[in-house]
C-alpha cells in the first residue's frame, strides 16, 4: 500500500462536518485559478462563466485519479502533444474531452473541436451551454503548448 493510497484511506474515514447539499447545489464562492491562484487571490461566483471555464481547464490539464475528492475525473491533455492524431484519434479525444467536461453538473452540454496546430502545439474549442439558462452558451478555446495552456471565454452569455 502506497503512502498516497493511506492518505486516501484515512481521508475516506473523515466524518464530514458540513452535510451534503441538496439540489440546486451551490458552490459557495471560489478562487480564481487555473494553475495557480491569482496574486491577489480574486474570488468569483463559481457559477459564472469564468469560474465554469477555469474549472473545465484543470480537469483538461490533471491526470485521471490524481485529486483524491474528484476520483474519476481528469484528462491530462498534454499527453496529446508531440505524437501523430489520426483524424480517427481526433474524434475519440473531441468525445473524450466532452465527456469529462459534461461531468460538471454546472454544464448542460458541450461540443468539441480540437485542431493540431503544429507540432506540439493544439486547439481546443468548446462550445459550453450552462444548466442555468441565465449564463447562455459561451465558448471556451484552449490554445495548449508544452509549456502551457492560454484560454479565454468568448461569447460568454451569448446564445
Amino acid at each position: 500500500m502506497s503512502l498516497l493510497d493511506i492518505i486516501n484511506a484515512e481521508i475516506a474515514a473523515l466524518d464530514s462536518l458540513v452535510p451534503v447539499p441538496a439540489e440546486p447545489f451551490g458552490y459557495g464562492t471560489d478562487l480564481s485559478c487555473v494553475s495557480d491562484l491569482t496574486p491577489d487571490m480574486r474570488e468569483v461566483d463559481p457559477n459564472s462563466p469564468q469560474a465554469i471555464g477555469e474549472s473545465v481547464v484543470r480537469f483538461l490539464t490533471t491526470e485521471r485519479d490524481s485529486i483524491p475528492d474528484a476520483p474519476g475525473r481528469g484528462r491530462n491533455i498534454y499527453r496529446l502533444l508531440n505524437r501523430p492524431l489520426s483524424a480517427d484519434d481526433i474524434i475519440a479525444e473531441q468525445s473524450g474531452i466532452s465527456s469529462e467536461v459534461l461531468l460538471d453538473d454546472r454544464i448542460d452540454s458541450a461540443t468539441v473541436d480540437l485542431t493540431v496546430v503544429g507540432r506540439g502545439s493544439i486547439s481546443i474549442v468548446i462550445r459550453i451551454t450552462p444548466v442555468d439558462p441565465t449564463l447562455g452558451g459561451f465558448d471556451l478555446v484552449l490554445a495548449v503548448t508544452d509549456g502551457e495552456t492560454l484560454f479565454t471565454l468568448l461569447n460568454a452569455g451569448a446564445t
